[in-house]
């Protein structure tokens, strides 16, 4: 169930008060139509009426879309104290025995994210069939190769995957500020998919709020991401 409420925020520009609604659960599959602002990236981005100036909210979120049995629960502050919290939900399932709840925590991933970017990018790979363990894995094995380039190699600040149009892609945020983009390659994760999917996945621990982000991938392959040669260029450029 989604449950919403409204709030009243002040224009960082010209300091009018007005009310937006902000959102405590939302299900995707009920609401449908905030997914899909989710997606474009819209979801968080509020207009002032006064000056037309627009801002982004970050707030604590429970997404829930059980078309691909996830769970996400965004946390922009206290990330640490809140997933710990969080994750006691899970302890209380078993003490309890709240079969039905659990049968549903059962055969469900759960992950936890910081903002509504890193949430926006997972439901675009569950949308485009992806499985977000093996894309990280996908996007720290392409930020090593993109920084270790002879001729134009440069410390990445942050990839994440990208779809729009019907392009695929991984974009990147560099340290010296400038920024890319670089063909997804389907042969590549299908070969990633098949040499780690299974062991990727026994990694994440079942009834817990997972974070599957770059450390994450790194983590697991115990700081070696270097197998990685895709045939792609670095296009140059900020992203819109």
């Amino acid at each position: 169930m989604s449950r919403n409420r409204t709030r009243t925020i002040s224009c960082q520009r010209c300091g009018k008060s007005f009310d937006v609604l902000i959102w405590d659960s939302l299900n995707a599959d009920t609401d449908p139509e905030q997914r899909e602002e989710i997606k474009k990236g819209t979801f968080n981005r509020y207009k002032c009426p006064e000056c037309g100036f627009t801002m982004i909210l970050q707030y604590a979120c429970l997404y829930t879309d059980m078309s691909h049995s996830k769970q996400v629960f965004v946390i922009p502050s206290d990330f640490e104290k809140r997933l710990e919290e969080a994750n006691r939900y899970f302890d209380l399932l078993e003490k309890k025995e709240l079969q039905t709840v659990a049968d549903i925590a059962d055969n469900c991933s759960f992950r936890a994210v910081h903002d509504f970017s890193e949430l926006r990018e997972k439901v675009n790979m569950w949308d485009n069939g992806f499985d977000d363990a093996v894309m990280e894995l996908y996007k720290a094995m392409t930020r090593v190769w993109l920084e270790t380039q002879d001729d134009q190699g440069k410390p990445v600040s942050k990839a994440f995957f990208s779809s729009e149009n019907g392009k695929d892609e991984i974009e990147v945020l560099f340290e010296d500020g400038s920024a890319g983009a670089v063909d997804f390659v389907p042969d590549l994760y299908r070969d990633i998919t098949a040499k780690y999917s299974a062991d990727l996945n026994s990694a994440l621990k079942s009834r817990c709020f997972n974070v599957v982000d770059f450390d994450f991938a790194v983590n697991y392959m115990g700081g070696a991401v270097t197998d990685i040669n895709p045939d792609s260029e670095i296009v140059e450029g900020t992203f819109t």
